[in-house]
């Protein structure tokens, strides 16, 4: 019988971002050893709230990549930021209801997506593209 695991995520989140190489550890460890269970937490419904938090999650997400030496562009917070993580978390929902093993491999193209490559994931298209990247 396979230990569940049950991994609390947002596609944004810059901390499970960092626990990545881990999580994959574990999988490649223990295999079918394991069962996960994804739940999608969505950070935030709406950041354009307030302009203030564009800056914190600039310099939170600068203090991540430098405490885990994860990649991680924190410019995206300046340049173009997303409105919402509740699109790209539906998006990983959608896709566990489809295939849960398709499921981890989208939300990795996402979040690879966002916080390296700066991909704005609040809107259809780019999910798309990202659905069509991760197979």
């Amino acid at each position: 019988m396979p230990v569940r695991v049950r991994y609390y995520t947002d596609p944004a989140c810059s901390w499970s971002w960092a626990a990545e190489p881990f999580v994959r550890r574990l999988m490649w460890e223990f295999g079918e050893g394991l069962s996960f269970t994804w739940v999608m937490g969505g950070l935030a419904r709406d950041y354009t709230v307030t302009r203030d938090v564009y800056q914190w999650l600039l310099g939170h997400w600068l203090e991540v990549a430098d405490r885990t030496r994860m990649p991680i562009d924190p410019l995206l917070w300046k340049e173009g930021p997303i409105r919402s993580t509740y699109p790209a978390s539906m998006a990983v929902k959608a896709a566990l209801e489809q295939a849960d093993d398709g499921a981890y491999r989208y939300l990795r193209v996402l979040r690879e997506g966002l916080l390296c490559f700066r991909r704005k994931l609040d809107t259809t298209e780019p999910l798309v593209e990202a659905a069509r990247d991760a197979g």
